[in-house]
């Protein structure tokens, strides 16, 4: 059990403070800290590695991908302000989640500027949804590896242009048109069972690279790897104190190795 408290804006972060600098963090419940207090969450770990006036703040929601993000950034950013932007992109459900949404232009390949329609819905998160089954192994398994194989299938023979490749495409473009905007970090974020199927997201990388150039990437996938087994909750998906704490450390020498930080504090950790 844990406590999910969040500020007066619904987010899982303290509010913007007087700090000048700041970094905006988007993603999905893998951002949010899913399974873990807030302070052993890697969002609020990084904020204390950071340079002292600098302050990271959290936006993540369970179930958001690339539409929702760039949604979220076009609405906060002139508030916020934020000297970069670092996106959590999980490669395990990132692409499905974006193949069930619809707005007006996207077959145009136009970002959304409005309202988002859901289509199916997601077998894979049955797992978070049923109580008595989110921490069973077996469920997991089916719902990720049977279950969700055959709604995919029926998807994409319903519309051939929904593929995961061409979502993984999508996926790209949206975050490029913020990378157009501020200097932009996407942390490509791994499950286990992508390790186990023998999967390393490098198609994701390379059309990553590709689509956005300018864009600072860093792979978890070789990071996380060697520690799975302690780094990942039951569910396969989700970060454990020492994961998001791995997370954390890996990410803060990436930002000061790549020009984005000051001389930083280190661990702020009991």
């Amino acid at each position: 059990q844990y406590l999910l408290k969040t500020n007066p804006d619904g987010w899982r972060c303290d509010p913007p403070d007087g700090r000048p600098r700041k970094a905006m963090l988007l993603g999905d419940s893998l951002v949010m800290g899913w399974g873990c207090p807030r302070e052993q969450t890697f969002a609020a770990l990084l904020d204390g590695m950071v340079p002292q006036d600098m302050q990271v703040l959290s936006y993540g929601v369970p179930a958001w991908c690339a539409a929702q993000e760039i949604l979220a950034y076009r609405r906060l950013a002139p508030k916020v302000r934020p000297d970069f932007v670092i996106v959590a992109s999980t490669t395990l459900n990132d692409f499905e989640e974006l193949s069930d949404l619809s707005w007006e232009g996207r077959g145009q390949g136009l970002p959304p500027d409005g309202p988002i329609s859901a289509g199916k819905s997601h077998v894979c998160n049955w797992k978070y949804s049923v109580p008595v089954l989110r921490n069973s192994r077996a469920w997991c398994f089916l719902c990720t590896r049977a279950f969700k194989p055959l709604l995919d299938t029926f998807w994409i023979v319903a519309d051939p242009g929904r593929t995961q490749e061409a979502e993984e495409a999508r996926t790209a473009r949206l975050l490029g048109a913020i990378a157009q905007e501020r200097p932009l970090v996407v942390l490509c974020m791994p499950t286990v069972f992508e390790f186990e199927d023998g999967r390393n997201g490098d198609r994701y990388l390379e059309t990553l690279r590709r689509c956005v150039p300018g864009a600072h990437i860093l792979d978890f996938h070789p990071i996380l790897r060697p520690i799975a087994r302690e780094a990942f909750l039951s569910d396969h998906a989700h970060l454990t104190p020492l994961g998001n704490r791995v997370v954390a450390e890996e990410t803060v020498r990436f930002l000061e190795s790549e020009g984005l930080l000051g001389p930083c504090r280190g661990p702020d950790l009991p």
